[in-house]
């Protein structure tokens, strides 16, 4: 996958950024087009909702929104979406609130939400999976690193007759975010 997203943070308090991206791998459909992949936008926004223990630790809410369409014409024209929320538990080893260096630890339970719509065929699924994640933060100056590991419970599904086992997902994520400061 491969995209870009613009944000907004205020304070150190609040975040929001939206994204597109879609896979890079190219595939000929029956008549030798080139799909590009799908395409996929994305919300995401969170609050820190309570400092504690002298500053250096918050507890705060993650929520994302994501869609994602894959189209294959007269083959497959699908809607993923998912909506997920999380209740980090934040931690910053060198101290309190920095406004130019920063570094922080969090872990949180997860939970995704999401509708699969099959337009083709008229059918609609949903679904609820349960996890964690663990990530870090840090930040020097003006760029922002990010590093997320998320776990999830996939449920057993069944889909036009076929039945998709459940199990345990590992889902990596890294970021890198310039920031441009707007205000003291």
């Amino acid at each position: 996958m491969a995209g870009g997203g613009l944000g907004f943070a205020a304070g150190d308090r609040f975040e929001f950024s939206a994204s597109a991206y879609g896979s890079t791998r190219k595939v000929r459909d029956a008549n030798g087009d080139v799909d590009h992949g799908e395409p996929t936008f994305a919300g995401r926004g969170k609050i820190r909702l309570h400092d504690f223990a002298g500053g250096k630790a918050s507890i705060g809410v993650h929520t994302a929104l994501l869609e994602s369409q894959r189209l294959r014409v007269d083959v497959q024209d699908d809607v993923l979406r998912a909506w997920d929320i999380a209740l980090p538990l934040e931690f910053y080893p060198l101290g309190g609130s920095f406004p130019d260096h920063r570094l922080g630890l969090y872990v949180a339970p997860r939970f995704v939400f999401q509708t699969l719509d099959d337009r083709l065929r008229g059918v609609s699924t949903t679904g609820t999976m349960a996890g964690g994640l663990l990530g870090l933060t840090a930040r020097w100056r003006y760029v922002a690193l990010s590093g997320e590991l998320n776990i999830a419970k996939t449920p057993t599904m069944s889909y036009v007759g076929t039945t998709f086992p459940g199990g345990w997902l590992a889902l990596p994520m890294a970021g890198v975010s310039v920031i441009i400061p707007l205000g003291n």
